[in-house]
């Protein structure tokens, strides 16, 4: 007498080998067989309806050894399912096809051809009306077929009145949701553009026409990669959620102009700020063609006097009523938003000689200021006429938020006699302040873990230096040529001091300079090393 196990494996054998009468005579002579789910699913993927007749006939079906009904949302979009207390494949989805992860959880080979996705439709009408005798989740089912984009068995459960569960229908709500739920390598991974549209022509039909939220991270990482006039348009009908300048901007980089022809169709261009914007994005970003298109689209839709006089007056009366707004600080600066969503200053426009840099432009917090951003020389979009307005600034306020300064940002400010660096700053960048004649002193906070190389070099008017507890690191030259250096103050932190060379960071310095050191500290040593006259500090202090 054969054992369940011999029985289980005689009957896959005979799916693959037998014919449907064969398989008939093998269940009268061998009796109930305990396991038929991978032997009907083999019959399902590769042999076809008379075979799986066969079997559902004679009693197999998809269940496990004591597995009850399906139950709602069952491991909702995986190829496995749950029995008997463990997690087990479901070997009814081995009629979606082959897939890299379905071979892998089913132990398909390449050995066999599969069934045309019309032969395997037939079979799935006659397990739809023997759904409940077989075990056969239907919804789950559904959710493969449109993962798919399987037109053919999406046709025939609808034609049995096959719908996803009402708790589960958030996930078809959002592109990142079913995105991230299904198999990468069995969805997104092999989306293509007819791909696209039939997937979500059918989500679409699920959730009753509403619109779907799409994440602008799997707008860049997946649709961008099929982006075409036509899923473009389907998008903008269809989704919500996407940010306008955003896309435009990757359209931009793409050199994108059909699409960016149909973002001008739906209105997205008909703001001139917006539009002036992307403008200035496309050229700053070297997009040859896609600069060219957006001027021909203004030169060609646009009214730019009517513009000027309508902008000009917005200004004069934004100006008028106050001075912080974004229009007036427009004015005054140029700045772009970093990845963390808070703001760099990358120009200075205006022409005070007493500067105060904004703390907040919006609602967003100045963070940064760039590398060259208020400098004097070698900085491009900068007029000869700003150039001037800069040599004669006298003094600069730094928000409290700021963070970090950019490489040379107030190179040759020659009439700069005063400015600040907040507490919260963390460095300072090579050449920040070099050639600032005027300044006449500074405070370094303790924020500041690292001077640059030659950051304060040529400061010829600088006699006071403090530097308070936490700045670790002094770089190269950074205070070569302060002639009339007199004070610096080092705190007990201060771990390194210029590079290789000896008296590397006061070269040409005053003969009149002090440094007032903590006893045993780094710079005692530095100081003692490099001839620096030194002045204790108590220890206390």
């Amino acid at each position: 007498m054969l054992s369940e196990d011999e029985k289980t494996e005689l009957l896959e054998q005979a799916v693959i080998f037998k014919t449907p009468g064969e398989i008939k005579r093998f269940y009268m002579e061998s009796g109930e067989v305990g396991f038929t789910a991978y032997a009907l699913g083999t019959a399902c993927l590769y042999r076809g309806l008379d075979t799986v007749k066969a079997l559902v006939e004679c009693g197999a079906d998809f269940r496990y050894p004591g597995e009850g009904e399906p139950v709602e949302d069952e491991m909702r979009f995986s190829y496995y399912k749950r029995a008997a207390n463990s997690v087990v494949p479901d070997y009814s989805l081995m009629i979606t096809g082959r897939s890299k992860l379905g071979n892998e959880i089913f132990k398909l080979s390449d050995d066999r051809e599969a069934l045309s996705v019309s032969e395997r439709a037939r079979v799935l009408d006659y397990l739809c009306d023997n759904a409940e005798k077989t075990g056969l989740n239907l919804k789950k089912l559904l959710y493969f077929s449109i993962r798919d984009g399987n037109e053919e068995f999406y046709g025939v459960l609808k034609k049995h009145r096959i719908f996803i569960y009402e708790k589960t229908r958030w996930i078809f709500n959002s592109a990142v949701n079913f995105g991230y739920s299904w198999s990468m390598d069995d969805f997104l991974n092999v989306l293509d553009e007819k791909k696209f549209l039939t997937v979500f022509q059918m989500i679409l039909r699920e959730i009753d026409g509403e619109k779907i939220k799409l994440n602008m991270s799997f707008f860049n990482s997946y649709i961008v990669k099929i982006l075409s006039p036509d899923i473009f348009k389907f998008l903008i009908d269809n989704f919500t959620g996407m940010n306008q300048m955003k896309v435009m901007k990757t359209l931009v980089d793409k050199e994108d102009t059909a699409c960016l022809a149909v973002a001008a169709e739906e209105g997205w261009l008909r703001f001139p700020r917006k539009r002036d914007e992307l403008i200035l994005y496309a050229s700053d970003n070297g997009r040859i063609e896609s600069t060219a298109w957006l001027l021909e689209f203004r030169n060609r839709t646009a009214d730019l006097a009517l513009e000027q006089e309508k902008a000009e007056k917005k200004a004069e009366r934004e100006l008028n009523a106050d001075p912080d707004s974004v229009t007036a600080l427009k004015q005054l600066w140029r700045y772009k938003k970093r990845e963390d969503g808070t703001l760099s200053i990358t120009g200075y426009k205006g022409n005070q000689t007493i500067v105060r840099v904004p703390e907040k432009i919006g609602k967003s917090t100045v963070t940064n200021i760039a590398s060259g951003a208020i400098a004097c020389c070698n900085v491009p979009r900068v007029t000869d006429e700003q150039t001037a307005i800069r040599k004669k600034i006298k003094r600069i306020t730094l928000p409290a938020g700021l963070i970090s300064i950019g490489y040379y940002a107030f190179l040759h400010l020659d009439s700069l006699e005063e400015i600040n660096l907040p507490e919260g700053l963390n460095g300072i960048s090579n050449g920040s302040f070099q050639d600032c004649f005027s300044l006449r002193s500074i405070i370094i906070p303790g924020s500041v873990k690292k001077i640059g190389d030659n950051a304060f070099s040529g400061c010829t008017s600088l006699k006071s230096v403090i530097i308070e507890e936490g700045v670790s690191k002094i770089g190269d030259h950074a205070f070569d040529d302060c002639g009339q250096l007199e004070i610096i103050d080092f705190p007990k932190s201060v771990e390194s001091i210029g590079g290789i060379d000896e008296n590397s960071v006061f070269n040409g310095g005053s003969p009149k300079l002090t440094a007032r050191v903590f006893k045993g500290s780094y710079a005692e040593h530095y100081c003692l090393t490099n001839g620096i006259s030194i002045e204790y500090k108590q220890q206390n202090a």
